[in-house]
């Protein structure tokens, strides 16, 4: 499972279509007030970002798409 923080931006919705077309599980969150505190806390700049079920933080389109690339 993965969590993914998005705002819906065309970046997103890549990201949000491709965990869809590998049937990856994934949970979207929209809500500004947690985006800003994970961003925060992960030091992270823009979205979307993505964290794993084991706590792995993605914090790039780049690596998050990686990241699929390798999964299944």
């Amino acid at each position: 499972m993965i969590k993914l923080y998005s705002t819906g931006c065309p970046t997103c919705k890549k990201i949000i279509k491709l965990l869809e077309d590998k049937n990856i599980e994934f949970e979207e969150i929209t809500n500004e007030d947690e985006i800003f505190n994970y961003a925060d806390r992960y030091e992270i700049e823009n979205v979307p970002f993505a964290i794993t079920s084991d706590g792995v933080v993605l914090g790039s389109s780049i690596e998050i798409i990686n990241f699929l690339n390798n999964e299944g």
